[in-house]
């Protein structure tokens, strides 16, 4: 079944105006800054938050209708919630945990505690039904929860930070589990997410909600090839660079002329400039790179076997580079450089603003 939602609401500074879709099967990641809508947006399709104006549906099923003033409970909508912070039932035993929903839901006690069974293997926890909350570890918490919210099967999944709360080994191995066990119960399933490489790993489809509006929709490998905003070039550290384009050259608003593709749009637009596309230079570079500028190192951000530095002047971007490269540069903080980038290296897309 597929879950659609068309939702206007304001609250407080917030005013959420979305159309979404996400089809039975499809793992949908939203992501977003602060303040942009995510939560809202979530309590509003599980029913715990009523929009000024909405329409959701659910397969056949009206959860939602402004217009015929048809609001279903939260708990007879048949969607499934899985929080970061896990929110099992410290009293109750891990099987208990689980069967909870199917108990609510009329399931017989037997039948209950045989279905939370399968699922206790199935998340990878075999002989773990009798334990308490607080002999689990974080990881091992998250999987009875995802286990509890599948095992009462229902019609479409809502999760949010699901893995925030999960140390860098756990999380790696819970994204494929929670892809896995999200595809194989075939339903809609909507994440909302501050970690690109969540997003990267769990979902099919990238939603970017700002200001109350989806900004972006698509693969995250199309999301970062045409970023079109500061928050999405920021999250997948792409250097995104307004001004105005004619014939083959764009001109931004401090003077500054980048070359980029004949073929890019006319008109006021945004270049997309990746960190690994800069080269930087000790004194003015001679080559077949047409864009070449004198700037200055503002910082150096050292990450394993990768270095992010910013330089600035006229232009503030980003540039990634090796450990080696760096020490093969002598560059350091506050030096004077050159920074080149082919303009073959460069895309635009129109600015939607």
């Amino acid at each position: 079944m597929t879950l659609r939602a068309t939702v206007d609401t304001r609250l407080g500074d917030l005013h959420l105006s979305v159309e979404l879709q996400v089809e039975a099967g499809e793992i949908v990641a939203i992501v977003g800054p602060n303040g942009a809508g995510k939560t809202t947006l979530l309590r509003t399709l599980v029913g715990s938050v009523s929009a000024d104006s909405a329409k959701i549906t659910l397969g056949e099923r009206v959860l939602d209708d402004s217009e015929q003033s048809l609001h279903i409970a939260t708990e007879d909508r048949r969607i499934g919630l899985l929080f970061q912070d896990h929110q099992l039932f410290a009293t109750m035993s891990v099987r208990e945990n689980v069967a909870f929903g199917l108990r609510a839901s009329g399931t017989r006690r037997n039948q209950a505690r045989s279905l939370a069974d399968m699922w206790i293997t199935r998340v990878g926890l075999d002989g773990f039904g009798g334990r308490s909350p607080s002999e689990l570890s974080g990881g091992q918490a998250q999987r009875v929860a995802l286990a509890r919210t599948l095992a009462a099967s229902p019609d479409a999944v809502l999760l949010d930070e699901p893995l925030a709360a999960l140390d860098i080994a756990t999380r790696a191995e819970m994204r494929r589990e929670l892809r896995t066990h999200l595809h194989a119960v075939n339903v809609p399933a909507l994440m909302v997410t501050h970690d690109v490489l969540d997003a990267h790993a769990v979902a099919d489809r990238v939603i970017v909600l700002e200001n109350g509006r989806i900004t972006h929709s698509g693969t995250l490998a199309e999301i970062t090839g045409r970023p079109r905003s500061r928050y999405v070039a920021d999250l997948v550290a792409t250097n995104l660079v307004g001004g105005t384009t004619t014939n083959g050259v764009m001109l931004t608003a401090s003077g500054i002329s980048i070359a980029v593709p004949m073929s890019s749009p006319q008109g006021p637009g945004l270049a997309n400039i990746r960190p690994t596309s800069l080269t930087l230079h000790r004194s003015a570079p001679e080559g077949s790179a047409r864009n070449a500028w004198a700037m200055q190192i503002s910082e150096i951000d050292r990450h394993l076997d990768r270095v992010r530095v910013r330089v600035v002047g006229g232009l503030d971007l980003i540039a990634e580079l090796t450990p080696a490269g760096l020490e093969a540069l002598d560059a350091h903080l506050d030096d004077h450089i050159w920074v080149s980038v082919k303009a073959s290296e460069i895309s635009v897309t129109e600015n939607p603003t």
